[in-house]
């Protein structure tokens, strides 16, 4: 089963709306920024060195990060890099996105 290590003000909701619409089942580990340094906690870092979020568990591999944009009916055969486009069948990068608001793969000509 799926664990999201879902720490409070981070991408890691996301995550918890697509499990949701994918009707996945997972569990859920809460965790608390520090209130003073708003860090997360060390636990996170138990888990993984970078102690980011989101964090997805699945037996004995780790998943860290979210900034990853997939095509619409792309087929992932391997890990996506953070920033990384990626669309067709398998996936493959078409682009890494530099600015968060980087559209310009998706304008038309």
């Amino acid at each position: 089963m799926l664990t999201v290590h879902h720490l409070n003000n981070s991408r890691s909701q996301r995550i918890l709306w697509l499990l949701e619409e994918l009707e996945a089942d997972y569990q859920i580990k809460q965790y608390a920024r520090d209130s003073v340094t708003n860090l997360a906690p060390p636990e996170l870092e138990a888990i993984h060195p970078l102690g980011k979020s989101p964090m997805i568990t699945h037996g004995d591999r780790t998943f860290i990060e979210s900034g990853a944009i997939i095509g619409a009916g792309s087929v992932v055969t391997k890990n996506v890099k953070k920033n990384e486009l990626m669309t067709g069948n398998p996936a493959k990068k078409i682009k890494l996105v530099t600015h968060k608001f980087d559209l310009s793969y998706f304008k038309k000509n």
